[in-house]
């Protein structure tokens, strides 16, 4: 399945948060699930930066530093992309192009490491492959 790498608390806010747009400086033609990874970088400072500026926008309350640590190097969940856009209502959008999401689905956690842009998930590990695919098709 197709995957996106994102720093947190951007990540968590596509799939916790209520964040209908994820800003690219690329447009893509892809339509369908994308399962979203959090990469392992955390730097504290800037988290915490991102979060007052996202607090605003975002649905509920925001996690804690310990809540974004706890998942970062990983798949967190998945959302369905329904669009790219250019222009955009969204509070979440800057541009230049944004992917519109929807359906967002938390996942249990799962470690992998990441890639930039779109890329296929492989765990290496054929039966959690199984296990995450099986999760996925039940929850659509």
């Amino acid at each position: 399945m197709r995957a996106l790498s994102l720093h947190q608390p951007w990540a968590w806010a596509l799939i916790h948060g209520g964040k209908d747009v994820e800003n690219r400086s690329w447009p893509t033609r892809f339509r369908g699930p994308l399962l979203i990874h959090a990469t392992k970088r955390f730097r504290p400072a800037e988290i915490e930066e991102a979060l007052e500026a996202m607090a605003p926008f975002v649905k509920g309350p925001l996690p804690s530093l310990d809540e974004i640590r706890k998942t970062t190097g990983g798949i967190i969940g998945r959302v369905e992309v329904v669009g790219c856009v250019t222009e955009s209502e969204s509070p979440w959008f800057f541009g230049p192009y944004g992917f519109v999401v929807d359906n967002p689905e938390p996942l249990p956690f799962h470690a992998c490491p990441g890639a930039r842009g779109l890329w296929y998930a492989s765990f290496g590990d054929a039966a959690a492959e199984r296990a995450l695919e099986e999760r996925l098709r039940r929850s659509t």
